[in-house]
């Protein structure tokens, strides 16, 4: 399993919203939070003399790269929720 930090709620919500899971937060400076998300590795298989790398969950590396590229494609509905849970993360205590 990776796991990935970030202060930056867009980011956190774009991976929120994009399947990645939410692990947690470390409030340690409340002006700047920072979110913890997991997803799974990839797995290398051996099938029929041929080596397959079979993705599972989201890549955290590539979402982050495509918003700051402007180039993400995301259900509104979904970046939506994602923002509210963030938001309901950031005020509870």
């Amino acid at each position: 399993m990776k796991t990935r930090k970030t202060k930056n709620i867009r980011l956190a919500a774009c991976w929120m919203a994009l399947g990645a899971d939410y692990v947690g937060v470390d409030r340690t400076d409340k002006r700047h939070q920072e979110f913890t998300f997991s997803t799974l590795e990839d797995d290398v298989r051996e099938l029929e003399d041929k080596t397959v790398k079979i993705t599972r969950g989201v890549d955290l590396d590539i979402i982050e790269t495509q918003l700051a590229n402007r180039e993400l494609m995301v259900n509104a509905d979904d970046l939506f929720n994602a923002f509210q849970r963030m938001k309901s993360i950031i005020h509870s205590s």
